[in-house]
Parts: C-alpha cells; structure tokens; sequence
C-alpha cells in the first residue's frame, strides 16, 4: 500500500507513506508541523502493514487542490471533524463529506483522485487493504455479505450509502490515537491495529443499526435525517440540551419516533448520547491542564459538581481526578 498526496497545482509532495518496506511487525511514526506561504498544516499519521492512520489539521490562506495517488485497491475511511464551513460532495470528491461530524467509507481503486478543501480542516483518515477490511468483514458472517462482495470488485464506490454520524466513541479513539506517544514499536502497533478495528466495527454497527430500523420501524428516509439532525442539534447544544419534547417539536416529529429512531441510528439513547459528549468535552478540557475539575464540570453542563463527578465515573470508570492524573490520557 502507497499513499501519496501532492498540490495539484505545483505537483509537490504534502504527504507520503509506503508499507513496502515495513514487515508486520514494523510500524512508522510520521509527525510534523508544515507552514508555507499556503498557511499551516499538521499531521500525524502511524504506519502499519497494510494500515494507516492519518490525522491532519489545515488552516490555509487559500482553497487548495489535492492529488492523491493509490498503489492499489484501499479502503478509506475519512472522518471529518471539523471545518470552517460545511462541506458537500461536490466540493470534496470523492470522499462525499457533508458537515461536519461525519464519515464517510470508500472503496478506492488503483490510480489518482483529486479534491479540493476549504480553508480550514480536521481530518482523520484510516486507510487499509481490502483483505485486511475483509477479514473483519468475516466476524459478521453473512451480515455484511453485500460490503464483502463490494470491497471484492473494482470499481471506486462509496461503500456506505450515505455519511455516517461520528459518535462520541469513535472521537473518542481517534483522539487517543492522535495524543498517543510510546516509544516501543509492539505497543504502537498493536495499539494501532486495536483502534482501527474498533472504529471500523463502530461504523458497521451503524449500518447494522440503520438496517434493523427500515425492517423493525416505520421509520422513512425523511424520520432517517431528522434523527441525524437531532444528533447535529445535540452535539452543538450538549451543555444546554432541549428536552425530548423540545427536540421533537424542534424536527416536527413525535416523540416516540425520535426515541426509538435514536437508539436505532446512534445505538444509544438521547440521554447516553448527551452524557458521551459531555465527558469527551471535559477530557478535552483536561489535556491543556487550564482548567479545574470544578469549571469542566459548569462548562460541560453541570452545575453539581458531584453529579459531574458520577456521570464521569460510570462513563470512564474513575473519577475525573484520577483520570486526569493517570495521565488521561493526558495525552
């Protein structure tokens, strides 16, 4: 597996990683900090046999285009984090990003693709080899029957039909990937591969889930985007939630739709879900190491320290304190 990104207009390499050389036990670090008269860009990546995880955050003075050459047949797996505006699938070919929060998975052949990006950018991409994807395909059985045969072909599609939410989990990961920092190459790699496969498997109980609700529910395409809206409203609200009743007046919809629509979309509940944000908000706070336990707890939305306190414990199970000082990933 070879990945290769350059600016389409002056041809110059921005990134760069080939498994060729690495045996499976190898692993590479990529880190670096770029700026240019383009503006500044970040990466992190790890490279495995037949797995990459790459992490970039741009701020650019200029819409930029990209050229990204495959060696070979990969599947990519782009969670977008975040960006100055919102993204549609004309603008961000061929990875069909929407807003952001979301991921998408494709089935990339052979050859170059080419997109352009807005001004300002947080990507996680995880990159892998279509037997590697397959294999963990197989833990399904005939579940995912349809994706196996999908990723078996040889044409470049889009393997979910539409983009997927990025769940409080799977943030979660990719930020622990992100700040992960070990110098022995066994726990990195394992690390990596551990991390790939559980986003991976989050993503297909996603689709598991939006499956069960077309056969188990009266739910309709339409009921499938205002519950994907619920989330979007949460995500920026999670400190200050409208109720279930608000939230369904809110997308015109009944309140029993929304709760069992939810679970079924998310795989939690709406109060879960709150929860979740909540608690990767103030692991967040946590890593600059400005903040107090006390003003995490008031600025993810508590106003009862010790109901901070307990929602944390249960979520992560230790107390914030103590997650904090294991090091908290302090990462």
């Amino acid at each position: 597996m070879r990945v290769i990104s350059k600016f389409a207009e002056t041809g110059e390499t921005y990134f760069e990683a080939t498994d060729q050389s690495l045996s499976d036990s190898g692993v590479e670090l990529i880190e670096r900090i770029k700026q240019g008269e383009y503006g500044t860009s970040k990466v992190k990546a790890f490279l495995l046999k037949g797995i990459l995880l790459h992490y970039t955050y741009n701020v650019f003075r200029v819409p930029l285009e990209f050229v990204v050459s495959f060696s070979g047949h990969t599947v990519v797996n782009t969670f977008h984090l975040q960006s100055e505006e919102g993204i549609s699938s004309s603008r961000y070919e061929p990875y069909l990003l929407c807003d952001e929060e979301f991921s998408t998975n494709q089935y990339a052949v052979k050859g170059n693709v080419k997109f352009k990006t807005p001004l300002v950018t947080e990507l996680f991409r995880l990159f892998m080899r279509p037997e590697l994807y397959q294999e963990i395909l197989k833990d399904y059985g005939k579940t995912f029957g349809d994706i196996f045969r999908m990723v078996r072909g040889n044409k470049q599609v889009m393997i979910f039909p539409e983009p997927l939410p990025i769940s409080p989990q799977m943030k979660m990961i990719i930020r622990e990937i992100v700040g992960y920092n070990n110098p022995n190459k066994d726990l990195i790699r394992n690390f990596c591969r551990t991390k790939a496969t559980e986003l991976i498997h989050l993503q297909l109980e996603q689709i598991l889930a939006q499956r069960m609700t077309a056969k188990k529910t009266s739910l309709k395409s339409q009921d499938i985007e205002k519950i994907h809206e619920a989330g979007r409203i949460l995500r920026v609200n999670f400190n200050c939630p409208p109720s279930i009743r608000q939230l369904s007046t809110m997308l015109a919809t009944n309140e029993n739709k929304l709760k069992q629509g939810f679970r079924h979309v998310f795989n939690t509940s709406v109060y879960q879900y709150v929860i979740q944000l909540r608690v990767e908000k103030a692991i967040e706070m946590m890593r600059g190491g400005r903040y107090s336990i006390q003003q995490i707890a008031e600025a993810v939305g508590y106003t009862n320290l010790a109901h901070f306190t307990r929602a944390f414990k249960k979520a992560k199970g230790v107390p914030p304190s103590s997650f904090r000082g294991f090091g908290l990933g302090i990462r």
